[in-house]
């Protein structure tokens, strides 16, 4: 958890805090799955009372600002931001240490 939070917390600068919360949890729920669930909105929805729909756009939102923010650590300057999924993915894949494919 340590871990995650000092990964997450300067690639998450100007996020709005429920799109924060929401993406904690689904990176709690892959690392501890080992994978990355197909039902991971569903899934995150159930645990933080919500709808799909909101937990959507919350990581649309926030995967913006983690592309942003990570440039040189998840891709280069310049490069355009790949859909929310994908940034979840690359995500997913370093906090793992490589494992979450």
């Amino acid at each position: 958890m340590n871990k995650m939070i000092k990964t997450l917390k300067p690639l998450v600068q100007g996020g709005y805090h429920t799109d924060i919360r929401y993406l904690v949890r689904a990176m709690q729920i892959i690392l501890d799955a080992g994978k990355f669930p197909k039902n991971l909105c569903d899934l995150v929805a159930a645990q933080e009372e919500t709808t799909r729909l909101a937990v959507r756009k919350g990581f649309s939102r926030i995967a913006k600002i983690i592309w942003k923010n990570s440039a040189g650590i998840l891709h280069e300057e310049g490069e355009k931001c790949p859909l929310p999924f994908d940034v979840l993915h690359d995500l997913a894949f370093l906090l793992s240490d490589g494992e979450i494919l």
